[in-house]
């Protein structure tokens, strides 16, 4: 089997992972919908599962497209996330006018066979148990059994208990892959921390009668919010006030309370008594005008976070004159949007509503809060479980790299990977890397794939075709391809590869870059199908920005800076017929050759530093 990552592999992508299975057809992880609908012209095959994790927009906003493509496709998620998905969808806006109709969205939901984490799915080919994630109500991971091994797509998971959905609860160890979100924070603060600082936030409005405003997301974290602060006033921590849920908030919360019996988290067992005291109202259409202008202190949880459209925009609007009320964002906003401009405006400064232009009075301030946890978090999920290895996808690129560095730091044997989309990595390829413990200190490594490459020449000049079976053979007998395990070790065989490629290419003062380009194609084949298309296109990248260095190394010292490769080259009509070659050879990975003028340039930056090299200078330049 193999895995397509279609979209989702960057933060504000939307989410579809292509499971593509050996006969050909596919399984969809997560069909989402974020700013834009995913590239469906990528996948693979006819599509015959989706699984979807759980009801926000960048899971499950481009579900009902992918179903007129496929209408055969059997669909598979919880109770609570075809009821949050139906809210989530329905709320999309298409290219900023087109609406999904609600008739569709239904039609589609209807079709959807419900599960529940803990029972076994079997499929001919696969087995499939749905796990709870945490994050959001019904939100599900999917642990997922092929032949002997065990592979675990996260979708999003809180791994620090949320007070009402709970955490991640996986029991399961030694799982062979992890295809994990990254929206991790690399911060120190948990969710009940930022919570705790938001309830004394608005505490404090509270006691001045302000007017709290908080523009949310429908779904997850405005109904975990709305019941803390509940929770904490019937605890006599903060002042008393109405929490009103307004916009789509109100719509999710219905569907939190018809499925409050499926939360886990540490108020779950008091949510009951919480939504009893009446502490949170839901508010029609008919009452909102009165409430804003009548009613104070009060707090206001509505859609939308970014202020584009919905309620929020209007009780913003309405507070926005009140120097004692509040404005209080709890996530990242988009960019060009009415809150973006909020929350970099200063008090007295003017910004624009709807044409017309307020001087902000009332305070404007940011809490984040993060369902997801911390990297730390993760780190302890991924040693717990005793996985072999783990791809990180759909989150920052910043936190990505602290995990990568931290995990190769760590764990040299473990296998990280950063997958982009488009990337088409071969399962059975990868597990039979990851399995191997084998490890070889630098100067083995090299000497041992220095011979690997001798060997291959030396077979190719008596008449062997240069073949991905025959190279992947000789890999596989000396361990090489164990090695293979991030991009790390990828380019180090890549470099390697290249420059003994060239050595035992050498004859007559030319090198035979047929060969060397052959052989590269092979290696950054195997690299592909275990890393992605991305880590291999990476490499040629890298190769075509250090080429008019590796010139400048094999004019002056006949090698690079690793290793002499016993390269003379002995004029520039040499130096000439070299860079032809080259450049005929690798132009198809988009790599050309430097210039004449740019490799002169650096032999003489180098000469200023070691004039010994001067004499095969002189040769080559005169």
């Amino acid at each position: 089997m193999k895995l397509k990552f279609i979209s989702g592999c960057s933060a504000g992508k939307p989410n579809l992972l292509l499971l593509v299975k050996d006969n050909g057809k596919s399984a969809v992880f997560d069909c989402g919908f974020q700013n834009e609908m995913p590239d469906f012209s990528k996948i693979e095959g006819e599509v015959e599962e989706i699984f979807i994790t759980h009801g926000h927009a960048d899971h499950i906003g481009g579900l009902t497209i992918l179903k007129r493509m496929f209408p055969n496709a059997r669909i598979f998620m919880s109770e609570p996330t075809v009821e949050i998905g139906k809210i989530t969808i329905s709320s999309i806006e298409i290219k900023s006018k087109y609406k999904i109709p609600m008739k569709e969205i239904e039609e589609v939901m209807s079709d959807v066979e419900t599960i529940r984490d803990g029972i076994i799915l079997k499929f001919d080919d696969y087995k499939v148990l749905p796990i709870y994630a945490g994050h959001l109500l019904g939100a599900l991971s999917y642990l997922i059994k092929l032949d002997s091994h065990t592979l675990l797509y996260t979708g999003d998971i809180s791994i620090s208990e949320l007070p009402l959905a709970g955490k991640f609860e996986l029991s399961q160890s030694n799982i062979d892959l992890i295809i994990s979100e990254s929206n991790f924070s690399l911060g120190l603060d948990t969710f009940r921390s930022s919570l705790e600082k938001i309830s004394q936030i608005i505490a404090s409005a509270i006691k001045v009668k302000g007017r709290v405003v908080m523009p949310l997301p429908a779904a997850g974290r405005a109904q975990e919010i709305a019941v803390y602060l509940s929770y904490k006033m019937l605890a006599g921590e903060i002042p008393h006030t109405t929490i009103y849920v307004d916009g789509s908030v109100k719509d999710v919360m219905r569907v939190y309370d018809k499925y409050s019996s499926n939360l886990r988290g540490y108020l779950s067992e008091y949510y009951t008594k919480v939504r009893s005291a009446g502490l949170i109202k839901l508010v029609s259409d008919d009452i909102r005008k009165d409430l804003i202008r009548n009613e104070r202190p009060f707090i206001v949880l509505t859609t939308s976070a970014n202020l584009k459209h919905g309620p929020s925009v209007y009780y913003a609007e309405e507070v926005f004159l009140d120097e004692n009320s509040l404005l209080l964002f709890t996530g990242r906003v988009d960019d060009k949007t009415l809150a973006k401009k909020i929350l970099h405006s200063k008090k007295g400064e003017l910004v624009e509503f709807h044409g017309v232009a307020l001087s902000r009075k009332c305070n404007v301030q940011m809490n984040e809060l993060n369902e997801h946890g911390n990297a730390s978090d993760l780190i302890e999920m991924v040693n717990k479980i005793s996985s072999k290895s783990i791809m990180l996808t759909h989150g920052n690129d910043v936190v990505k790299q602290y995990l990568m560095r931290y995990f190769l730091k760590e764990n040299s044997r473990f296998s990280i990977f950063d997958p982009l989309e488009g990337d088409f990595i071969n399962l059975n390829l990868l597990f039979s890397i990851v399995k191997s413990q084998k490890k070889f200190d630098d100067e083995f490594f090299e000497a041992l794939l220095e011979r690997i490459i001798e060997s291959i020449r030396i077979e190719y000049d008596k008449g062997k075709i240069l073949t991905r079976d025959f190279v992947e053979e000789l890999l596989n007998k000396n361990d090489i391809m164990y090695e293979i395990r991030n991009l790390e070790k990828a380019k180090q065989i890549f470099f390697i590869a290249f420059r003994y490629g060239i050595k035992y290419s050498y004859k007559n003062h030319n090198i035979d870059f047929k060969f060397v380009s052959d052989l590269m194609e092979i290696i950054s084949e195997i690299i592909s199908e275990i890393l992605g298309k991305s880590a291999s296109n990476k490499l040629f990248n890298q190769l075509n920005e250090t080429s008019p260095k590796f010139f400048k190394n094999l004019v002056l010292k006949g090698g690079t800076m690793k290793a002499n490769l016993g390269i003379e080259i002995i004029s520039l009509e040499n130096l000439k017929e070299i860079l032809n070659d080259f450049e005929r050879n690798f132009s198809r990975f988009g790599v050309k050759a430097p210039s004449i003028s740019e490799i002169r340039k650096l032999c003489e930056q180098e000469l200023i530093i070691d004039n010994s090299l001067r004499n095969n200078y002189l040769r080559v330049f005169g």
